[in-house]
């Protein structure tokens, strides 16, 4: 979270927004990833542990993005541009936030995935497509940029309960409408276009990350040389300390969990279009 300004006016939301992202816990989390210490403070005090193994394994980083969060004066949720569009939860529509989040994550150098990304747009429809278009032009810059991003994971399929807000905010590419016995389902208007992008981002990624790696692409795990691949019987933590001695931007260090899958696209509730 961030303050809209900065100045005196907005003293009182900088040390908001300071506290707020010290409370969510992502620095927290990434300091125990890379060093194996966990420090988390709060209001009342702190929560500490070491682990006595010293750095945990990690075979990826998945990444849940949705907006960064922009606060006015009066605590309103806002964005920085007038000219940027807002979700139906206030937040604003900033696809470059999502590629400096993959930024942000990739300093563990492991494979990552977004794992949630998208938002509620009843209200005007035709902010979907534009969050659709932003998000995912900004996931094929990460990766011809060279972050090792292998998968995109959309929120959702269908309109969701979603936590106190239940069914009122609508997330989802379908339609569901509650009232038919049959659970009828349709496709809203401003979620088509990912339809183009799902049947062309894998083939462009395919072809990226070959130019990348300077060899051919494959999902096939018996194409690998014998000595890259990880043994089933590896430990996490091994494999981790490997893959943080690999050279920077080679896309096919091998996991225990994949081993050169290729890009995928995914529709959370359980659907997954891999085309």
């Amino acid at each position: 979270m961030e303050p809209k300004k900065r100045g005196p006016m907005y003293k009182h939301i900088e040390m908001l927004t300071s506290t707020a992202n010290q409370l969510w816990g992502n620095e927290a989390l990434m300091k125990y990833l890379k060093t194996g210490v966990f420090t988390y403070k709060h209001p009342l005090g702190k929560v500490q542990y070491k682990d006595p193994d010293g750095k945990p394994g990690c075979d990826f980083f998945g990444i849940n993005h949705y907006a960064r969060g922009v606060l006015d004066w009066n605590f309103a949720l806002t964005s920085k541009c007038s000219e940027v569009l807002l979700s139906d939860m206030g937040y604003p529509i900033d696809p470059h936030s999502l590629y400096k989040a993959i930024g942000w994550a990739s300093q563990l150098k492991v494979p990552m995935y977004v794992m949630e990304n998208g938002g509620p747009f009843d209200k005007d429809d035709t902010r979907r497509t534009k969050w659709i278009n932003g998000a995912l032009e900004q996931v094929k810059t990460a990766v011809r940029d060279g972050y090792d991003l292998r998968g995109y994971h959309y929120w959702t399929l269908l309109d969701n309960f979603e936590w106190n807000f239940a069914y009122r905010l609508k997330f989802g590419l379908y339609k569901w409408d509650r009232e038919d016995p049959s659970g009828k389902r349709t496709l809203r208007n401003g979620a088509k276009v990912i339809k183009a992008w799902y049947a062309a981002l894998p083939s462009e990624m395919q072809q990226v990350m070959e130019s990348q790696a300077g060899k051919p692409y494959t999902n096939d795990r018996n194409a690998l040389p014998q000595d890259s691949r990880a043994p089933a019987e590896a430990s996490a933590r091994a494999h981790s300390r490997a893959a943080a001695t690999a050279p920077k931007h080679r896309y096919w260090r091998p996991s225990r969990l994949q081993y050169r899958s290729s890009f995928c696209l995914y529709l959370h509730h359980s659907s997954r279009w891999r085309l």
